[in-house]
């Protein structure tokens, strides 16, 4: 079995992959779609007790290997924009920071944090956490990706706990506006890091289970799953494409797809899985799902799917 996770068709088809794409797809069954987002992908993949998804605590026992207590929460670094009426958030990625430059943002704000027992820590210059206190209210916050280019407003967790993260948001803002760093960054023609984004609360699940052998994947979250289940991980993408197949093999190429000189041997990689004598699971990131079996080949007549 091979299980795929892949962007959406409207995002595979802004890069130029999607007619390819659909002709390879288009012998498969169609599934009963899922949510979207990464909780649903996981869900298919992975049962958790309790289930619940912590982003935040599996992607820092990737990193630390210490999130087995406590409740976690990402607070990575982010860009925001300003209109006539509102922030929006601009990137939260390849903000060219390094980790002398973090660990430089975030000295001006781990006494806010620490005088209401929380703890502020720097992994990589990306991916920051804070260790909560014990009993703490995790907050409800969109993750980023779904955040990109919109209102900040629309994101915002509600109720008077939800009050309270957003003005310790504000306080950190007006903490990393003044800073030297971003001053300099301005003047350099770069984005201001001028705020925190808070995604992925939670705690470690207390089990992991899965009927997945090995998993392929540059995300964190998805190391720390493989890690809590005990089971074989591949970071890099080269060694998982040329690695002998187990029983049960998921690749996630939800990131894949954005580095242009992939896309060829990611789309020759699917052709193979797709004419090999193992039936593939497609899952997009959408939410869209097709399985694929060894006879469908045979459905030569079949169109290109049309999901865009």
């Amino acid at each position: 079995m091979i299980t795929v996770w892949l962007p959406s068709p409207k995002r595979l088809q802004r890069i130029g992959v999607w007619p390819e794409l659909a002709s390879l797809l288009a012998r498969g069954d169609r599934l009963a779609d899922a949510a979207e987002g990464l909780p649903a992908l996981v869900a298919q993949s992975f049962a958790l007790t309790p289930n619940r998804l912590s982003e935040a605590a599996l992607s820092r026992l990737a990193d630390c290997g210490d999130a087995a207590h406590g409740n976690w929460l990402r607070a990575d670094p982010v860009s925001l924009g300003a209109d006539q009426s509102s922030l929006r958030l601009m990137a939260f990625n390849g903000l060219n920071l390094d980790h002398a430059a973090a660990e430089d943002l975030a000295a001006v704000l781990k006494p806010l944090f620490g005088d209401i027992g929380y703890e502020l820590s720097v992994v990589t210059p990306e991916r920051w956490y804070l260790r909560l206190a014990d009993g703490s209210e995790i907050p409800e916050f969109s993750p980023p990706e779904r955040v990109l280019g919109d209102r900040l407003d629309a994101h915002l967790p509600t109720g008077t706990s939800g009050l309270r993260w957003q003005r310790l948001l504000t306080e950190a803002q007006m903490s990393l506006h003044a800073h030297r760093l971003n001053q300099r960054r301005m003047q350099h023609g770069q984005m201001p890091i001028n705020s925190l984004w808070f995604w992925g609360g939670g705690r470690l699940p207390n089990r992991v289970q899965t009927t997945v052998a090995r998993v392929h994947s540059a995300d964190p979250v998805l190391q720390g799953l493989s890690r809590h289940a005990a089971r074989a991980f591949h970071a890099d993408l080269a060694e998982a494409l040329q690695a002998p197949r187990t029983a049960h093999d998921l690749f996630d190429l939800r990131a894949a797809f954005a580095d242009p000189g992939l896309r060829a041997t990611l789309l020759s990689a699917l052709q193979s899985w797709l004419q090999s004598n193992v039936p593939v699971q497609i899952a997009f990131e959408s939410g869209e799902r097709l399985l694929v079996k060894p006879w469908h080949r045979i459905r030569f007549w079949r169109k290109p799917l049309d999901w865009t």
